[in-house]
C-alpha cells in the first residue's frame, strides 16, 4: 500500500503532527494557507502543494487539522474539489476539534461521494508547552467501512492514563 498521504493545515497541532508521520516513515503532500509554514516539513522530505486538492490523490487519505468548524468547511464542503479528488475509496481523517454537527454535515455529504470520513478531534497542549514526544490525544470515531483499513508504523500509539479517556469502542 502507498504510505502517502495529504495533510491540510500544518500549524501549531498540525505541524508537529506531520513532522511524526515522516519520521514514521510516511510521504505526505502538504498544504497550508501560510506557505512559510510548510518550510520546515517540506525540510524533512515533505512534498508542499499550491492547493487544497493537490494534497489529495484518488482513494488515498487526507488529514485535516484546521483551526475551527468554519474553516473544515470551506476546505472540505465549500470547496468540494478535495472530496472530489479522493473519491471512492477514500479517507478523510479530520483532526479538528469541530463541532458535532459539523462533523455529521461533513461525514452525511462524504458518504455521496463514497469518501468515509473518520472524525478524530485531537486535544491537548499546543507548542512549545507539548513536549516532542506526542501528548496530544486523538479520539476517533471510526466508520465502519474505513476501520476496516489498517495502516501500521513505527510511530508510538496514544496511550490511556487517569487523564486520558479511552476512544470509543463503537
Amino acid at each position: 500500500m502507498d504510505k502517502t498521504i495529504g495533510f491540510i493545515g500544518v500549524g501549531a497541532m498540525g505541524e508537529p503532527m506531520a513532522a511524526n508521520l515522516l519520521k514514521a516513515g510516511y510521504r505526505l503532500r502538504i498544504y497550508n494557507r501560510t506557505v512559510g509554514k510548510i518550510d520546515r516539513l517540506t525540510g524533512m522530505g515533505a512534498r508542499g502543494v499550491k492547493t487544497t486538492a493537490d494534497a489529495a490523490e484518488p482513494g488515498s487519505v487526507v488529514v485535516t487539522m484546521l483551526a475551527n468548524d468554519d474553516a473544515l468547511m470551506e476546505v472540505m464542503l465549500h470547496d468540494r474539489s478535495v472530496v472530489e479528488k479522493l473519491g471512492k475509496g477514500g479517507v478523510h481523517l479530520s483532526m479538528s476539534t469541530v463541532s458535532p454537527a459539523t462533523a455529521r454535515r461533513l461525514a452525511e455529504d462524504h458518504v455521496k461521494s463514497g469518501v468515509a470520513y473518520v472524525s478524530a478531534p485531537v486535544f491537548g497542549p499546543t507548542p512549545p508547552r507539548a513536549p516532542s514526544s506526542g501528548s496530544r490525544t486523538p479520539v476517533p470515531k471510526l466508520p465502519r467501512p474505513a476501520s476496516s483499513r489498517s495502516w501500521t508504523s513505527s510511530a508510538r500509539a496514544p496511550t490511556t492514563s487517569a487523564r486520558t479517556p479511552a476512544p470509543p469502542t463503537s
